[in-house]
């Protein structure tokens, strides 16, 4: 950053807000949606904007990856979690 750059102008980065479990649920099932169901097809051919066809895997666990949940299984356990909603409360017996 240039000497006379103001340091009071806030970085755009140091703005953006961390996505939600519920955001990046979404942004997976978006990727998983635009990978397709790739069994059988040439994935070296295929190109399409930031989602490579040289990604290897399961949809779910490149999805995963790139929506930043980590593996297949935690997008998973993150998608019942959305669908049941909250925790059940527990009765208290006395």
């Amino acid at each position: 950053m240039p000497e006379n750059f103001p340091s009071s102008i806030p970085d755009e980065n140091d703005q953006r807000k961390t996505p939600t479990v519920s955001e990046r649920v979404a942004l997976a099932e978006a990727i998983a949606e635009r990978l397709g169901q790739r069994k059988g097809q040439r994935t070296d051919l295929v190109t399409s904007g930031n989602i490579t066809g040289s990604d290897k895997g399961d949809t779910r666990d490149i999805a995963a990856a790139k929506s930043g949940l980590g593996s297949g299984k935690t997008l998973e356990a993150a998608q019942k979690v959305i669908e049941r909603g909250s925790l059940p409360r527990f009765k208290r017996e006395w």
